[in-house]
């Protein structure tokens, strides 16, 4: 019987080259998965970003936090039903009137929620209700606002997820329908000249609002003429009606001139749109 002849062995950098053909394919297999499942999971993501954007946010509340700020706070729902967690969502959210003026903004950012995970991402935006602000009007109207919302994270360090959508909300005014109303002036025997005036409006706000609302009578001219004074303490759904009599300053007319209001509460105060006094 004759010796079987052995095959030569390949060369080393063929041995080498043929290791790194298959390291190389099951490199390239892992990469398919995962990049298929980190498809998936963004997909599903993107999914529950947008089944939030279906719900209405939620703990929508208000309060007065400072001198003519208005502090807006909710949170938003997300559920993330993919494979891979989500790091560092960030959110980011703007409010605008009905006429589309932009109120306010802001957002959150570094959000993390696990794989199969829902949460409820908290934010709060500050709003400047001074005259010179557009938002002053949420004083005194009811609204429409509109909430534009921005969600944006790169999923799985590699896939970015980038998504826009916008809710509405009614906003109901602390002092809708706000009007102060004049009768016609007397004389009492001293000389001193008084007006009686009727402050009107509603309360629509989700909040209590306790502490004094003071109206100033201005002239035209600028000059203080009277000052009518009203201790509240206000909830939703209050419709307010007082009368007072305000004893002008000699030689002071307030026809032709301006209300201003301001409204002052344990540790903030806000002033009101200024009313015109007719002629």
């Amino acid at each position: 019987m004759s010796d079987r002849i052995s095959k030569p062995r390949p060369p080393a950098l063929y041995r080498a080259a043929r290791a790194i053909r298959w390291v190389s394919a099951i490199l390239l297999v892992l990469v398919l998965i995962f990049a298929g499942v980190a498809t998936y999971s963004g997909v599903k993501f993107a999914q529950g970003v947008q089944q939030g954007a279906s719900q209405q946010i939620g703990g929508f509340s208000s309060q007065f936090t400072s001198h003519q700020t208005l502090e807006l706070s909710a949170h938003y729902p997300i559920n993330n039903s993919g494979l891979l967690p989500v790091n560092g969502l960030s959110i980011a959210l703007a409010v605008r009137n009905s006429f589309g003026v932009l109120l306010t903004q802001g957002s959150t950012r570094g959000v993390q929620i696990g794989s199969g995970a829902s949460t409820a991402i908290p934010f709060s935006l500050a709003v400047s209700v001074s005259n010179s602000s557009p938002a002053i009007s949420l004083l005194v109207t009811d609204q429409s606002l509109s909430i534009f919302i921005w969600a944006n994270v790169t999923y799985a360090y590699l896939f970015p997820v980038q998504l826009s959508f916008q809710q509405s909300y009614s906003w109901g005014a602390p002092f809708h329908g706000l009007a102060t109303t004049f009768g016609n002036p007397f004389i009492l025997p001293n000389g001193t000249v008084g007006v009686n005036s009727t402050l009107s409006f509603s309360d629509h706000l989700n909040m209590t609002l306790q502490g004094a609302l003071s109206l100033h009578l201005v002239s035209s001219g600028g000059s203080t003429c009277g000052l009518l004074s009203y201790p509240m303490d206000l909830h939703q759904g209050v419709n307010f009606q007082s009368t007072q009599t305000a004893y002008l300053t000699p030689g002071c007319n307030p026809l032709g001139g301006t209300v201003r209001g301001v409204f002052t509460g344990p540790d903030y105060s806000f002033a009101l749109p200024n009313q015109v006094i007719p002629q």
